[in-house]
């Protein structure tokens, strides 16, 4: 790129930025957004759901105990995740962390036609030394939908607590993606849909997601123009990163890196086709494709349940190969022993007591390997905890009366660790990430719903 080139990309990229009509801010607050950054695992009405075309699965408080029983299962799960807050208390140093919302338009770059704006809320922890001006680190959250609270312990943790080489030297940076939190959220104000007291107990389903819709629609315009959807993209959150970034850079070089996770990977793509001078680095962690590979497949969310399931049948062929884990399966492996014990427990929920227990936390109609499923994706997502997916799946299929107590108290530890609300899922929006998951992420045309199905059906751990 020549000289003159990098000249008109920086002047455009300031008018670009100029478009932000004002910051409000800077104001000191806080790392932590919330107190309590875990959910109280001694709350009585602590349950956990997870749905498949609409059919919700409830695991059922209180399972074989009470939740406020001291409880040595529970102790142990607590001992393998790591507290969010852990970073917050171990960092050396004491930042100076600030606040601000900046004004952006609702449709950049005519994306669409509004003069309407949108608030997009920043938080950064400064670097210690000013001279020279400090490098800077942005890092974004998945989702879609997700807010930036559960980015403020990483924040911590790579500005100056123990291992960290940044060592204070840096800012850093989060936002919450136009649409969630405290970026105008998009949400469903007017039906009330998303409230715990309503109909669907706060659930967006098939049946009340277009009300939802033309909830949000009528929000943006007194029209109910759809075409202003657009303006809650993942280019359109690209476009504010990329214009706050040119508002921000201070350095002569830019000094600017940008580290995402999951979806925020997929927003840090489109981010990086906006070339903006002013970023030097990128960084994906859990990648989300924008493109197809050469084998003209790309991600796409209709497809998360065998995702899921390869890796899950993955890490249950890797037991085969362990001693100690496949001396519990002399017969046979855990694969093969989670398919028999799924099938048994849907022909039959009677058929053992394991199966009965299994069966009572799910709804009417709702198979119980569902609920099996489900919990065994959970754990697959928490690397310390994986090691209990082949100890479960032992258990259920063996089903002794040590087995049950057993499988009873671990439903009775996953509700208390898994299972609380948090104060920080009001920052999180339904909405944008059907928006975002249903637009971007998802095969075209839609597969039906028997077929989503069918396919979830015919995983093991998903």
């Amino acid at each position: 790129m020549t000289t003159s080139s990098i000249v008109a990309a920086i002047a455009a990229l300031a008018l670009q930025a100029a478009s932000a009509q004002k910051i409000n801010g800077w104001y000191p607050c806080s790392i932590q957004t919330f107190a309590s950054p875990t959910p109280n695992p001694t709350s009585s009405s602590s349950s956990a759901s997870s749905s498949v075309a609409d059919e919700q699965i409830h695991i059922p408080g209180g399972v074989g105990m009470s939740l406020d029983e001291p409880n040595k299962i529970s102790a142990i799960f607590r001992s393998l995740l790591l507290p969010s807050d852990l970073a917050l208390r171990t960092a050396t140093g004491a930042p100076s962390v600030e606040c601000a919302e900046f004004t952006m338009p609702l449709c950049h770059d005519a994306m669409c036609a509004s003069n309407a704006t949108v608030k997009v809320f920043v938080k950064r922890m400064l670097a210690q030394s000013r001279v020279p001006a400090p490098k800077a680190l942005w890092v974004l959250q998945g989702g879609p939908g997700a807010s930036s609270v559960n980015m403020e312990s990483i924040m911590s943790t790579l500005y100056d607590a123990p291992g960290s080489s940044l060592g204070g030297s840096v800012d850093i940076y989060t936002m919450d993606h136009r649409g969630t939190g405290r970026s105008s959220k998009l949400s469903c104000v007017a039906t009330q849909i998303e409230t715990s007291g309503s109909p669907t107990k706060g659930q967006v389903t098939s049946d009340n997601f277009p009300a939802c819709v033309k909830d949000i629609n009528t929000q943006l315009s007194d029209d109910g123009d759809a075409n202003l959807l657009r303006g809650y993209s993942t280019t359109a959150a690209a476009t504010d990163l990329s214009k706050m970034i040119s508002i921000l850079d201070t350095s002569a070089s830019g000094q600017t890196y940008v580290y995402g996770v999951s979806y925020g990977t997929y927003l840090v793509e489109r981010l990086m086709q906006l070339a903006n001078p002013s970023i030097k680095g990128y960084v994906l962690d859990g990648v989300v494709s924008q493109s197809g590979s050469k084998s003209g497949q790309k991600l796409s969310f209709a497809d998360w349940a065998a995702n899921t399931n390869e890796v899950g049948e993955g890490f249950l062929t890797a037991c085969a190969k362990d001693p100690a884990c496949g001396a519990h399966f002399p017969t046979t492996n855990a694969k093969d022993t989670l398919r028999s014990v799924l099938s048994a427990m849907d022909k039959n929920p009677s058929s053992s007591k394991c199966s009965q227990l299994t069966a009572s936390g799910v709804g009417t109609g709702t198979p119980p390997s569902v609920l099996v499923r489900s919990v065994l994706s959970q754990l697959l997502q928490v690397q310390a905890a994986r090691s209990l997916i082949p100890a479960l799946i032992y258990r259920l299929s063996r089903c002794n009366a040590g087995d049950i107590t057993a499988i009873a108290n671990f439903f009775t530890a996953y509700v208390n660790i898994f299972g609380g609300t948090d104060e920080s899922d009001a920052y999180d929006s339904t909405m944008l990430y059907n928006l975002v998951a249903l637009s971007e992420l998802f095969t075209y045309p839609t597969p039906s719903r028997a077929s989503l199905v069918a396919s979830y059906l015919n995983t093991t751990i998903a």
